[in-house]
């Protein structure tokens, strides 16, 4: 069974001129320990794909069909208050302008190590010993 488990998803923007899918069914998925790039020219629907899955799409959009399955759960299903319980502990993203994520004045580690602390409710030694693993991805 995938970790994530994508099936004809279709995103779609509302603007003034009327409406467009910048993800129009997409299938895909991961298995645990599977790592995945996006690759594509600009606009062609990169960083919507992430934002659907982790559901921080922006007001003019919305998934117009389609399912996003993450170790079973439904995410596109689930009630915000839910899916605040897998966003960014489970699920996360680093968006394409890593620049503007990633200070370049810190270590990376200690960025890590932050959000591990602060999302994770971990101890400094264990941030840095999972920040650690992940790095070893």
């Amino acid at each position: 069974m995938a970790l994530l488990a994508i099936e004809d998803l279709r995103v779609e923007y509302r603007t003034a001129r009327g409406s467009s899918y910048a993800v129009d069914g997409v299938t895909l998925d991961v298995a645990r320990g599977e790592i995945l790039g996006l690759v594509g020219e600009s606009g062609c629907g990169k960083t919507t794909l992430g934002r659907a899955i982790i559901r921080v799409l922006p007001r003019n959009a919305r998934i117009a069909s389609g399912r996003i399955a993450f170790d079973g759960a439904d995410l596109a299903a689930l009630e915000e208050s839910e899916m605040a319980r897998y966003r960014w502990r489970e699920i996360a993203m680093v968006p394409q302008a890593a620049m503007d994520s990633l200070d370049p004045v810190y270590r990376l580690g200690d960025q890590f190590n932050e959000v591990l602390m602060i999302t994770g409710g971990l101890t400094r030694a264990a941030a840095r010993e999972q920040a650690v693993a992940l790095c070893d991805l």
